[in-house]
């Protein structure tokens, strides 16, 4: 029987290996079942013949015409199952990959139909799976492997689109696993390549990164393992792979993705460390291609200054002459990547502190050692960024109007601004000093451009406002005596003061020159000016304004310029001298209540400016503040004009009162109440209440019970009543016995406002005062009440009084909104039972429950739940929506079980409040509250995932960025539900 076996072998094996057979012989399912039958021999050799036979007709129908290979789909379709059989095989397995690469190689393109979605996940999943274990294999059976993984790409709509991205990723990554032959690594480093350009190039893209992010660490890992390429080809390499092209291949991997730069970066500053001179050659060439090419910036941003620091401690620390340079050119590439970002509006807070240490580094290598190696390198490199690159070509001819000299002065202006802002500029001063004349002539040439390069005037402005910052500014611009300039018969021998003048001369004499766009930028250069140059700006400006008002009087103002000075430059004591002198010019005049709104902006503006530099100016000041607050109060009061009386003017008067101590304040609060009540005077008397204390007992009774009295009246209780609210709370441990009669009749009196009794008792409330927490018990039981007092409560009641603090003079019990939950909750529970005083209730509720944490409802939760869910089905203000929510949102976190309960009411109510019609509050709330639902059990929300997506995508084209942000992640995270 043996011997038979062995003749039927023999016999099949020369079957198989006769060549004279015809095509229709070699493609044909007789001639596959003989093979397949070789394929079932115990002899390797038979097996591995029979599977080159495979392979000769896998050739023979791949070479024929698309019509004729699609006849030979059911023989196609056996040869694959047959090879992925074989792959288990190690003695197939060869022939197997060669088999199936050719297939989808050659086949793809002539034969579509053949590669449906099954059969492409079943060829990758097999080449993956751990029966067939890829690394262990030999060189050709991983490159037939590879060229699988390659085609796909190649063949992206036809194979790679019709399997998941995380299959082929997981497919490769187990594939290429410690390969080292350069002939599969070239194939390795493009498919880590394609992996990371198709599915991490857009790292603004949400799904990108949640694909991509579990695979990070191990791509990383795949190519770090590489790095640096150590690699000699043999003589006479045939394959002509040369390590300038595996440095390439792999380079380009660590660059494909931003993704990948928290992981690059620090690996290639360790690298840095090496001693050998090659690699870090190599590192620094990978480094500069980084810092150029990685976007967005903030994927590098806190990367530069480290790779900053190391380099120039390898600068001044490595003396060979190729690591110098490369070093040099590496901080070169850093800096002009950091500069490059001051056009983009990022923000970047440690450039100022990155830069001066290039500077001050070489600054203490110069005058530490001059003569030393490391002075020489710190003057080369001082050069070569700011001298060589920057400054020498400005100053090398005249400055003309071109993009390149604006960008370098743009560059200057860049590294100033960052330098400025920091403590320690001394060697950056330093060296501005020594080039000082070419300083000056960039700012001459700049400041002298202002009819033909308005631009370049505009630079060379920005330049010498950052100049300024400068502790040594004007020894930067000093001139020599034979440079001095007479003007208004004086030698000028510094330049800041020639270019004050000019400007100053701009601005009053040469006013045919100067265009609304020009003098828009010298004022705003003028106020950073001032901020370091006041004394200067105000001895060249201040006297100018001075006689220009003499000559033109109260026109003066018609000038915009003028305005613009008095408003954003002119500081100091003197400066406000003059603003009062204006103002009481025109009191004095009875002009100021018609003066034009802009004058009056200018003049108060003026005022907020001022910081008193010692006790004398805030004395002076005080008491010129006070004496005009007088004069205009007086004068309105006289003529009885606060009806007529400007906004701005309401505005400028504010402004002084907040001058004033509080002694002035009560005296001046103590004028007002005395006279006729108006919606004028109780805006500032409200002013005086919230920014100042009442002395109340310096008050009549009389005069006190007078002012109630005519506050009754007024349209504006509202107003009237909040002003009341004020003076309780400022009225210290114990309300003014005086104070106290009178609230007492305000309450029992038939003539008081419903606005006013709610703003007394939540005055008492937050005092902790037991009075007040008696009346809200009365009013909210009166049936009578519920209409006005849903209104009310919540602007007065529940209001965010965190603000009211005992340091700002007000007296707050701190306590105050967990004592009136705990004093209303058994009367609003008891009313939002009851069918007549039910929706008043409920909304009372809801607003008492919005100022308590909600950690303290903890143990009323079963009880508040069924009320919430009542108040999301009431047409009542978003606020108390929001409250329901967030107690909805505390018993799911806390109590799943018990929150399931009240899901299918819950949910859909909050899909019915995905619109544009709500509020800002109330739609960020559902969706976040939707968004935290998702991750419930599937069996619970899953016939909620379309309704759900459907209503949250009308918000992604909301007006407001941060509800789209919040519609997307909610979409996102209830379409995952189901594919898990």
């Amino acid at each position: 029987m043996a011997d038979q076996i062995m003749h039927q072998e023999a016999s099949q094996s020369s079957l198989i290996t006769t060549d004279t057979q015809t095509q229709a012989q070699l493609i044909s399912a007789e001639r596959l079942q003989f093979i397949q039958d070789g394929l079932k021999s115990s002899n390797s050799q038979i097996k591995i013949d029979s599977m080159k036979q495979m392979h000769d007709m896998l050739l023979a129908i791949l070479n024929e015409k698309s019509a004729q290979q699609e006849s030979h789909s059911a023989l196609l379709l056996s040869i694959v199952q047959l090879s992925l059989d074989k792959l288990k095989d190690v003695y197939c397995a060869l022939n197997s990959v060669q088999i199936i690469s050719d297939l989808i190689n050659l086949g793809a393109s002539s034969n579509q139909m053949l590669f449906t979605k099954e059969l492409v996940n079943q060829i990758l999943k097999s080449c993956s799976s751990p029966n067939f274990h890829v690394p262990a294999y030999n060189y050709k059976t991983r490159n037939a492997v590879f060229r699988i993984y390659q085609t796909y790409i190649l063949n992206k709509q036809i194979l790679l689109d019709q399997v998941e991205p995380t299959l082929y990723i997981s497919a490769v990554l187990s594939g290429i696993e410690e390969e080292k032959d350069p002939r599969n690594l070239i194939i390795t480093y493009d498919l880590i390549y394609f992996i990371l350009r198709n599915n991490a190039s857009n790292p603004e893209r949400q799904d990108q990164i949640k694909l991509i992010e579990p695979f990070l660490d191990d791509l990383f890992d795949k190519i770090s393992c590489y790095f640096p390429i150590n690699f000699e080809p043999p003589k006479d390499d045939k394959f002509k792979i040369s390590p300038e092209l595996l440095k390439e291949k792999l380079n380009r991997c660590f660059t494909a993705s931003p993704l990948l730069a928290k992981q690059a970066f620090p690996f290639i500053l360790d690298k840095l460390s090496a001693v050998q001179v090659e690699t870090k050659l190599e590192c620094y060439q990978l480094l500069q291609k980084m810092v150029e090419v990685t976007q967005p910036f903030k994927y590098v941003e806190k990367h530069l200054p480290v790779a900053l620091h190391q380099t120039i401690n390898e600068y001044f620390n490595n003396y060979e002459d190729t690591l110098q340079k490369i070093s040099a050119d590496t901080i070169g590439i850093i800096i002009k990547r950091i500069n490059e970002q001051a056009d983009k509006g990022i923000s970047l807070s440690y450039v100022q502190k990155e830069l001066e240490e290039v500077i001050e580094k070489c600054q203490n290598e110069i005058s530490e050692s001059p003569e030393s190696i490391s002075a020489f390198l710190a003057q080369e490199l001082l050069s070569r960024f700011l001298d060589q690159q920057i400054i020498q070509p400005l100053t090398s001819g005249e400055i003309n109007h071109n993009h390149k000299q604006l960008a370098f002065i743009q560059i200057i202006i860049n590294i100033l601004t960052k330098i400025a802002d920091n403590k320690l500029r001394k060697p950056c001063e330093e060296y501005l000093q020594s080039v000082s004349n070419k300083i000056q002539l960039i700012l001459d040439q700049s400041l002298t451009k202002i009819l033909d390069q308005p631009v370049l005037f505009e630079k060379g402005m920005k330049l010498l406002s950052i100049l300024s910052k400068f502790s040594n500014f004007h020894e930067i611009l000093k001139i020599s005596d034979s440079q001095a300039m007479i003007i208004d018969g004086q030698p000028v021998i510094n330049k800041f003061d020639q270019y004050m003048l000019s400007l100053r001369d701009l601005l009053f004499d040469q006013r045919e020159v100067v265009n609304q766009q020009t003098e828009q930028i010298i004022i705003e250069q003028l106020q950073k000016l001032s901020e370091t140059q006041q004394n200067n700006v105000n001895s060249v400006f201040l006297s100018k304004l001075k006689e220009f008002f003499v000559s033109q009087g109260m026109a003066a103002f018609n000038e915009t310029y003028v305005n613009s000075l008095i408003k954003q430059v002119l500081r100091g004591f003197e400066a406000i001298e003059f603003t009062f002198q204006i103002v009481n010019i025109l009191i004095d005049s009875k002009k100021i209540l018609s003066i034009k709104d802009t004058v009056i902006e200018s003049l108060t503006q003026s005022i907020i400016n001022f910081k008193p530099s010692n006790d004398s100016e805030k004395i002076s000041f005080e008491i010129l503040a006070e004496v005009s607050i007088k004069k205009i109060l007086s004068q309105i009061f006289e003529t009885q004009s606060f009806k007529e009386l400007p906004s701005q003017v309401i505005i400028f008067l504010k402004t002084l009162m907040q001058q004033i101590n509080e002694s002035k304040s009560s005296e001046i609060f103590n004028q007002i109440i005395q006279q006729q009540v108006s919606e004028y005077s109780l805006n500032i008397l409200y002013l005086i209440t919230k920014k100042k204390s009442i002395n109340l007992s310096n008050i009549e009774a009389n005069t006190l019970r007078q002012f109630f009295q005519n506050g009754y009246s007024q349209p504006n209780q509202t107003l009237f009543s909040k002003i009341v609210f004020l003076i309780l709370l400022r009225s210290g441990a114990k309300i003014d016995p005086n104070l106290k009669i009178i609230v007492d009749e305000a309450l029992s009196s038939e003539f008081t406002s419903f606005d006013l009794k709610i703003q007394i008792c939540a005055a008492f409330i937050v005092r902790g005062d037991q009075q007040g927490y008696n009346l809200i018990k009365s009013l909210v039981t009166d049936p009578k009440n519920s209409q006005n007092l849903i209104d009310l409560y919540q602007y007065s009641i529940v209001k965010n009084y965190s603000h009211l603090t005992k340091e700002n003079g007000f007296h707050v019990f701190k306590l105050y909104p967990q004592r009136l939950f705990n004093t209303l909750y058994p009367i609003l529970m008891k009313l939002s039972q009851q069918q007549e005083t039910r929706q008043c209730g409920i909304q009372l509720m809801m607003q008492t429950c919005s100022i308590v944490n909600l950690s303290q409802l903890q143990d009323k939760l079963p009880e508040l739940i069924p009320i919430a869910e009542e108040a999301l089905l009431l047409e009542s203000n978003s606020d108390i929506k929001i409250t329901a929510l967030q107690l909805f949102k505390k018993i799911i976190i806390d109590n799943q079980e018990q929150g399931m309960k009240y899901v299918d009411s819950f949910i859909p109510f909050i899909i019915e409040s995905l619109n544009h019609d709500q509020s800002l509050q109330l739609k960020i709330e559902s969706l976040h509250t939707l968004t935290e639902l998702s991750q419930f059990p599937k069996n619970i929300i899953a016939k909620f995932k379309e309704s759900v997506s459907k209503q949250s995508s009308k918000l992604l084209d909301d007006k407001k960025r941060i509800v789209r942000k919040f519609a997307r992640n909610c979409i996102n995270e209830w379409q995952s539900i189901g594919l898990i």
